[in-house]
């Protein structure tokens, strides 16, 4: 609490409440719920409705966590793992065409982690 940069030596009381702290966490959870009437359920270490979002197996027992997003992120992953067929497949374009086909990206981004040290 900011005193003016002048040390008072008394102390002040905070009142704020956990609802605007966590209400901030809830991500898009309100408005599916108030305009879809959808209940999210749990999702693991990936964010609902992005892909890519999770964490893959490593080769060594390890994880990798990965988030690529947005779509110039999505093609720079995909070039890094040496899959320009997914970097450039109208399919994957966008969040929408990747959520669509979630599983064979999953698939292909878990066979590259899997063989990473």
């Amino acid at each position: 609490i900011a005193t003016g940069g002048v040390p008072c030596g008394l102390g002040q009381d905070v009142d704020a409440s956990i609802v605007e702290s966590v209400f901030g966490m809830l991500e898009a959870c309100v408005p599916e719920y108030d305009h879809l009437q959808e209940i999210r359920e749990p999702s693991g270490s990936s964010l609902t409705g992005i892909v890519p979002t999770g964490t893959y197996p490593c080769k060594d027992g390890a994880f990798s966590i990965i988030g690529a997003n947005g779509d110039s992120l999505f093609k720079r992953l995909m070039m890094a793992m040496g899959r320009l067929d997914l970097a450039e497949d109208p399919r994957f374009a966008d969040n929408a065409g990747r959520c669509a086909h979630k599983e064979l990206l999953e698939e292909a981004i878990v066979a590259w982690t899997s063989s990473l040290p």
